[in-house]
Parts: C-alpha cells; structure tokens; sequence
C-alpha cells in the first residue's frame, strides 16, 4: 500500500492535523501487516509556486512551474499512491492557504479526474468550528479529481496535544479499521458521478482545453458510461 500525504499546516511539529494523518498511518499499519510505503510532504516546508492563470495546463497539459519547484515530484508519487492523505487546519472556514495553493496546481487534473481509481482520506482539525464547510470542499476537490474518499476524520484540538485525547484517538483507529477492513466504503460516490457525467459530457461537446479533451479522447475516458466503468478501464490498463 503506497500513501501520500499532504499537509496544509502552517506548524511542522505542533500540527494536530499532520500528527493526526501520521497516527492514522501508524494504526492502517498495524492492522495491515503488510508493507506500507509512505511519503509525506509538508506544503510549507515544500517548494511549491503559487499557480499564475496562465492556462498552459489545461491547453497544453503541461504546467511550466512543474520544472522550477517540487510540484513535479509530488505529482508522480500521487499518481503512483493508493491513498493519498489531505490534512489541513480550518481557518476562517476553509482549509489553509497553503492547502489551497497546492489545490490550485492540481486544477487541470480536475478537468480530466486524474486520480480515478485512487482513494482519499480527508483530516481536518479545529476547534469545533467551520468543520461541514471544509469537509464538502475537501469532498468535492477529491470527487473533481476522481478519487473515493475512504475516511473523514475531524479532530477537536486547539492544540497539538489535544490530539492524543480519548475521542480523538477513537476517530482515527475507527477510521484505519475502516481503510484496511472495508476499503470499498466511499463517502463521495453522488458527487462523484455527477462530477464524472458533468466533465464527460464537456469533454463530448470540446468545452475543455484542448489538453485535457485529448486525455479523456487518449485513455478511452470519453467512451465510459459513468465513474465505475472508467476505473475499471484504468485498472484494466495499469
């Protein structure tokens, strides 16, 4: 099992939201026993450019910031996950800046559902407040590009500490029971259909770019009646 996880937090050793993600790992170990690889990345303490509008991705399929920071990188090892990790802080009732900007350097990807086939598990952390509006986004970022989202933990913490509380603690071990135990549990499958029947339906009357029309043309996206027929095309090509 190959995860990913990204983390939004403006703190590296005091983020309740990255230590949560890394005991969520821990615990999907234990009850796997089966090797895990694991990546993480850290947004802030990554190089990661904010994106210019310049629509190159979505015409050309092609970022041109991809050579001058770390977006390169982290692109193929997502693509190369079975889960990929979103964990951010809710700020003003939304995720962070910084999970925003790496959200804005995957926009073309969510014009073609790049991740199809991959699974999402969205954390967030607060104290309370803000989580319904952060957690539908986080819903709807991961259904725009294409992946079923396994788990959605909040966790309660106005410090790193309040981590390790009881309640916490029983949130996370129920969500790795539910990755490792019941990995064809979604809590996106409605928005992730219409999203699927939206694009495809974009791609058939050329709305796109002209990037992304030739990949739902190229991998026979254009052709699949809805989302379960296009993973299993994908899978069928892996």
């Amino acid at each position: 099992m190959n995860i990913v996880i990204i983390g939004g937090s403006q703190k590296i050793k005091d983020s309740a939201s990255l230590l949560s993600a890394n005991m969520l790992v821990d615990k999907i170990g234990l009850l796997y026993k089966k090797k895990i690889s694991v990546k993480t990345y850290s947004i802030k303490n990554t190089s990661i450019n904010l994106c210019r509008g310049c629509m190159n991705c979505f015409n050309k399929g092609l970022c041109k910031l991809d050579k001058e920071d770390d977006m390169e990188e982290v692109r193929k090892f997502m693509l190369s996950a079975d889960y990929i990790i979103f964990a951010s802080p809710i700020y003003v009732g939304s995720v962070s800046a910084y999970m925003k900007s790496f959200f804005d350097r995957c926009s073309s990807w969510m014009h073609t559902m790049r991740l199809i086939g991959k699974k999402s598990i969205i954390i967030t952390s607060s104290s309370g407040n803000g989580t319904e509006l952060v957690e539908n986004y986080m819903r709807i970022v991961s259904s725009a590009l294409g992946m079923r989202v396994s788990a959605i933990l909040h966790i309660i913490a106005t410090s790193v500490e309040d981590v390790y509380l009881e309640y916490n603690q029983d949130i996370i071990e129920t969500a790795a029971y539910y990755v490792v135990n019941k990995p064809d549990v979604s809590f996106n499958n409605t928005e992730l259909n219409i999203y699927f029947n939206k694009l495809l339906k974009y791609a058939k009357y050329d709305i796109l770019g002209e990037a992304e029309i030739n990949y739902w043309k190229t991998t026979g996206l254009i052709n699949c009646k809805n989302i379960d027929s296009a993973e299993n095309l994908l899978k069928e090509r892996a």
